[in-house]
């Protein structure tokens, strides 16, 4: 750099008594400037408090050459920020290396690339966020990439399964030939109409959701709960050759979203067994708030119980059931022998007091209970205490108030070495129904063990076990209520519709 650029760049520092005139006279000094450095000082002007700086800078910004030209198109694409853009098409600024960056200044300004780019570059201006590089590196591939840009495209569609680009395609009026391919490419660009003109049953569907990847099946997922279609819930509830074994929980809560929007309560209702509580109430809630009533006596007698179930927890107020049985079993270990004082400025101060951790563990779920404001500084702190004691009383204060940790201290107490403290955070739910079997049943009817919150546990690994028997009230009433008027033989099973060659599945109660 020669000492005159060097000098014009100092001088777009310059704020002292005269440093609006001297950072004017360093802009346009450096009009026409092909060196990099000079960029990002200048783009800091465009803000800049006096006009005239402002416009001089901006007369810089569109004179641009060579490496300096490049910069700022990297500076561009890295910001995407309006002022950026606008300098750049207003200078048609269209960067020359690296390849990506002169595809994506090509291509949102609507220009067409006439250089050949790899494959790993397209990608990118394919996926990119802006809608106008999408559609114009949609283009570029169509005429570009052969007769059949498949084995380019298809890939790019199987692993970025919900990128816009498919519907971009879809527009331009491609499509894969294979049948199978078609008919995932339909229904993830979303016309649901060519897709089940091909898969009216969802063979294909049902094989894409089974054999892709998790993106793949997050992707389908999220088309079928866009869609509203409750044909195709079927995807969920079985696979090639026969039923599912088990729904997963979050197809289940598709499955509640879409039939609770079609008003289709005794599909809904079959799902209790496969729900674990919360879905569970989302259920009844839902049916209930709608009027719906079973129409089959034994039906209606157990929504009945159910719904006393869910409203008891409705119309409970502070912490679960399951938090204050934790609570209660640890609180002595939490407070010892000592009399934790009532007023605000000694209790704060035992929170400081690093000779006695008991005092700090003490007066931390004195906090929790009383939901003191400084309660989340004092909690977020004691999760690097070096006694795990007051480490498990931060974890105990999260369980009493929860969103008082941060979700990276949450984090951490759930992965602390001493499994006390990350147990409280990670207790086993009751699970569903249809998880349980009659073992599993038989074992919610028994209390359980209740841990000894004396002294830590000889094995570790063990505590898990020791607190068995803290699952939920709420949860395990829901569960014996199920299981009382279904059992626990319960499977998703096939059902052979009226439509020619259409598959569902329902929730059968033996």
């Amino acid at each position: 750099m020669d000492k005159r650029t060097e000098k014009a760049i100092k001088r777009l520092n310059n704020h002292f008594l005269f440093g609006a005139s001297i950072r004017r006279k360093g802009a346009l000094s450096l009009m026409g400037t092909s060196i990099p450095d000079a960029v990002e000082p200048l783009i800091g002007l465009i803000a800049d408090k006096n006009e005239k700086v402002r416009e001089s800078a901006h007369k810089a910004l569109t004179s641009l050459k060579g490496v300096a030209l490049n910069e700022f198109c990297r500076m561009w694409s890295d910001k995407r920020t309006k002022e950026l853009e606008t300098i750049m098409l207003q200078a048609y600024y269209l960067a020359t290396e690296p390849e990506q960056l002169m595809a994506l200044t090509t291509f949102v300004q609507g220009r067409k690339l006439n250089a050949s780019i790899r494959k790993e570059a397209l990608y990118e201006c394919l996926l990119d966020r802006d809608e106008r590089i999408v559609a114009n590196a949609v283009v570029y591939s169509l005429e570009n990439l052969g007769e059949n840009p498949h084995d380019i495209l298809w890939p790019l569609i199987l692993e970025h399964s919900g990128s816009p680009f498919i519907k971009v395609l879809l527009g331009k009026g491609w499509h894969p030939d294979d049948p199978s391919e078609r008919a995932l490419f339909y229904f993830l660009a979303g016309d649901l109409a060519k897709y089940l003109d091909i898969d009216f049953d969802q063979a294909h569907l049902r094989y894409w959701h089974e054999t892709g990847s998790q993106t793949m099946k997050d992707a389908i997922a999220s088309r079928i709960r866009k869609s509203g279609d409750s044909r195709l819930l079927s995807v969920f509830r079985t696979e090639r050759g026969g039923r599912k074994e088990k729904l997963g929980q979050r197809d289940i809560d598709i499955q509640i979203e879409i039939l609770l929007k079609k008003r289709e309560y005794a599909e809904l209702f079959k799902l209790l067994p496969m729900a674990n509580y919360e879905q569970g109430r989302h259920i009844i809630n839902g049916i209930r708030q709608a009027g719906w009533r079973n129409p089959d006596g034994h039906g209606l007698e157990l929504q009945k119980r159910v719904e006393a179930t869910v409203a008891k927890t409705d119309k409970a107020r502070g912490p679960s059931s399951y938090a204050m049985a934790i609570y209660r079993d640890f609180r002595p270990m939490f407070l010892g022998e000592l009399k934790v004082p009532s007023d605000g400025p000694e209790l704060l101060s035992w929170l400081n007091d690093n000779k006695e951790f008991r005092r700090r563990s003490a007066a931390l779920i004195t906090l929790a209970e009383k939901n003191s404001p400084g309660l989340g500084d004092a909690a977020n702190k004691a999760c690097g205490d070096k006694y795990w004691q007051v480490r498990m009383a931060a974890a105990a204060s999260e369980l009493l108030r929860p969103g008082t940790l941060s979700p990276a201290n949450k984090a951490l107490l759930e992965g602390d070495h001493v499994h006390w403290v990350q147990s409280l955070l990670k207790m086993p739910h009751a699970g569903r129904l249809a998880d349980l079997g009659p073992d599993g049943l038989e074992a919610l009817r028994t209390e359980g063990k209740r841990s000894d919150p004396k002294k830590m546990p000889d094995r570790p690994d063990n505590f898990f076990d020791l607190l068995k028997g803290m699952i939920p009230s709420a949860e395990k009433e829901y569960l014996l209520v199920l299981g009382e008027y279904l059992g626990t033989d319960i499977t998703v099973s096939e059902d052979v519709s009226y439509a020619a060659g259409d598959t569902d599945a329902e929730i059968e109660f033996e």
